[in-house]
């Protein structure tokens, strides 16, 4: 069963998203990254954050946690409830800013005192700007996997469910 968001860390934070963005971007430049940046994507909502490290272009994608509207409600009319859920959704995008900030120094410190290449291979871009193994998934992956063919490898298209393939030469 999964928990509300209410009941995760961070949903308290008074710290806005925008401020979580800033602190994640100066703690990558701090630490060699570049071509850092961020981006709140509306639909679906996610926090992403992209950045070059060494030769390689990451990116790592944060969903918000979802809130539970029904806690601690009473009788709300129409405008109340729109007010109440348009206040958890800003809490629960503030708390995605704290988690990732966190994460992203977890991942740092990791990838910083081993291999940071192993750190970060689910967040490594595919060729061509494609998917990342994170945004892949288990089930994408292993499609991507099944679709080799004589010695190409094929890549997710724009859809990134490894349906509508680009074919580049396999490595080997």
């Amino acid at each position: 069963m999964k928990k509300a968001a209410q009941d995760m860390s961070y949903w308290d934070t008074t710290v806005t998203i925008e401020r979580s963005e800033g602190e994640i971007t100066a703690l990558l430049r701090r630490k060699g990254a570049a071509n850092v940046g961020t981006m709140l994507e509306d639909e679906p909502l996610a926090l992403l954050v992209g950045f070059r490290w060494g030769d390689e272009p990451y990116r790592i994608k944060y969903k918000p946690l979802a809130p539970d509207y029904e806690r601690g409600r009473t009788v709300w009319g129409k405008e109340e409830k729109l007010k109440k859920k348009a206040k958890l959704d800003k809490k629960a995008i503030d708390q995605m800013g704290r988690i990732a900030l966190n994460h992203v120094k977890v991942l740092l410190a990791m990838a910083l005192e081993g291999n940071h290449e192993e750190m970060l291979l689910p967040y490594t871009s595919l060729p061509g700007a494609g998917p990342t193994l994170q945004e892949l998934g288990k089930d994408g992956f292993m499609r991507m996997l099944h679709n080799a063919e004589d010695g190409l490898l094929a890549l997710p298209g724009p859809s990134g469910d490894g349906m509508d393939c680009d074919y580049v030469e396999a490595e080997e």
